[in-house]
């Protein structure tokens, strides 16, 4: 009985498809350790975003409560609603008049400190009408 080797060819390629092999392991292994990066930034993009809108929310939502609910007429009591609103999250906040725009708009500015404490503090701001009492005066 005689057993037939395989033909050259074979052999050829079997090397051949060992180099593919490689080739594409190496190119694999590139493109992961381009993407992988820049999912990651990705996904720090939409989280700053998602941060944002979370801190738009706030400010909406302060400025809602100065036009509907007249009891809050001091700073602490702001502060606590805003910290409420946070979650307890260090946040510096103002209201300051708009002169150009009345005694009773006045301007609501947050401002926080990002994850990275290198970068420096993001401020969102705004311009709020307030209702006024029965005599007049705005009232927060």
């Amino acid at each position: 009985m005689k057993i037939d080797s395989p033909p050259s060819g074979s052999k050829r390629r079997l090397g051949f498809t060992i180099v593919e092999a490689i080739v594409s392991l190496v190119l694999i292994s590139t493109l992961c350790a381009t993407l992988i990066p820049l999912l990651a930034k990705l996904q720090t993009i939409q989280q700053q975003r998602e941060d944002e809108f979370f801190r738009e929310q706030i400010l909406l939502n302060l400025v809602e409560s100065l036009n509907t609910q007249p009891q809050w007429t001091n700073r602490e009591e702001l502060d606590k609603r805003l910290q409420e609103l946070t979650d307890g999250q260090p946040i510096r906040w103002s209201i300051q008049p708009a002169p150009k725009l009345g005694e009773q708009t006045l301007q609501v500015q947050l401002q926080y400190q990002t994850e990275n404490e290198h970068q420096r503090p993001q401020r969102i701001s705004t311009w709020c009408q307030l209702k006024t009492s029965a005599n007049g005066e705005g009232q927060p």
